[in-house]
């Protein structure tokens, strides 16, 4: 597999050594001649398994090694600066100082390459604030189009949001920060910003208070602030998983296949025709003896996008959050809005044409419009 993450658009063509081996095979006749014949291990296990059990327990001779069907990303080539998964984790009475790298680890459970964005104006520490999403309903929506099956494209998503406010600051900042981290919501400011922005691929709900803000006991005069969700519309197009060894691409329990739609990349564990797991995590998998196929972990702790499939959206992802685009995170920087986190993602560009690299610098470049400066405490 090709990583590179140091901006270069040299293409390398892939080395199925590096996952299958080259052999030297011996071949015997009849005769007792021996001949040799140098091929490479893809070629000969296509060649020679038949069925699927040989296909999980197929050796490659004394030398090679037992090959385990895995799912995987395909070849990559990586640009970061393009886009960054955003997290609106409540963040502690320290900011906006800046917070150390393994404080950070601890907020968010992973390797601390996070960004705080602060809003502008918050140059002094103040009580933790945050929100909790007491209520909200589920509905399916179908994000995209898959030709072969159409409920490849259904999630289920949130909305009509009732929100406690107890533990929330007044006034509110833009970004109000969600207890649960698994949820955006924006002030009225911020909504009428984006509204006249040119950013796309997103949209705006009104919620509904449950509980009021604990400040407003103490100054009943205090006005109700107006809050909204802020949806990510946009596919977040995802680098898309392959099984390999391609003949592979069944359950290895009762052989339904394919895994992987051929179309959209959608695929479902445990298996749709038997209820088993037909893969399990590199970390749980027992080796050559499990028949199960092996899911690598590319793309799993991190997001990994892929240029060919971006629709140009600048939040893309679900009802409740997910990545944006550089233009996005800029304009929020430039208008002073927060607080948040980012941490950047890659985006593929292996096999990408000019048209679709062209295309990628659509994410960085033409700045949205900034729209009205209006006091966005509300």
């Amino acid at each position: 597999m090709v990583g590179r993450l140091d901006g270069s658009s040299e293409k390398q063509t892939p080395d199925t050594s590096r996952l299958y081996g080259n052999l030297d095979c011996t071949l015997s006749s009849q005769t007792g001649r021996k001949s040799r014949l140098s091929c490479s291990g893809a070629d000969l296990y296509h060649s020679m398994v038949g069925s699927l059990e040989k296909r999980n327990r197929f050796r490659q001779g004394k030398m090679g090694q037992i090959l385990t069907p895995r799912l995987l990303l395909g070849d990559l080539d990586l640009r970061l600066g393009y886009a960054y998964e955003l997290r609106n984790i409540p963040l502690p009475t320290s900011w906006p100082v800046d917070l150390t790298d393994a404080e950070l680890a601890e907020l968010l459970g992973s390797q601390a390459d996070w960004l705080v964005v602060t809003p502008r104006g918050a140059t002094t520490p103040f009580r933790h604030s945050y929100a909790v999403v007491a209520d909200c309903s589920r509905r399916a929506v179908m994000r995209f189009e898959c030709r072969r099956d159409s409920r490849h494209g259904v999630r289920n998503e949130y909305g009509d949001y009732r929100l406690d406010l107890t533990n929330v600051s007044l006034p509110c900042m833009p970004f109000v920060s969600d207890r649960d981290d698994s949820h955006v919501v924006i002030n009225a400011w911020l909504a009428d910003r984006l509204r006249s922005s040119d950013l796309r691929g997103f949209s705006l709900h009104p919620a509904q208070i449950a509980e009021m803000p604990a400040a407003m006991d103490r100054e009943p005069a205090t006005q109700l602030p107006v809050l909204f969700q802020l949806s990510f519309d946009g596919v977040l197009p995802l680098a898309r998983r392959h099984i390999e060894p391609a003949a592979a691409d069944r359950c290895p329990c009762c052989g339904h296949g394919p895994i992987v739609c051929p179309d959209c990349g959608d695929y479902k564990n445990p298996c749709a025709a038997c209820g088993n797991d037909w893969g399990v995590s590199h970390r749980l998998h027992q080796g050559t003896r499990d028949r199960r196929i092996r899911i690598e972990p590319e793309g799993f702790e991190r997001p990994i996008l892929d240029v060919r499939y971006w629709d140009g959206s600048d939040f893309m992802g679900s009802s409740n959050g997910g990545c944006i685009t550089d233009r996005a995170l800029q304009w929020f920087k430039k208008i002073g809005a927060g607080p948040f986190v980012v941490r950047p993602v890659g985006v593929n560009v292996f096999g990408a044409t000019e048209a679709e690299l062209l295309q990628l610098e659509g994410m960085r470049d033409s700045r949205p419009t900034d729209g009205p400066s209006p006091s966005h405490a509300r």
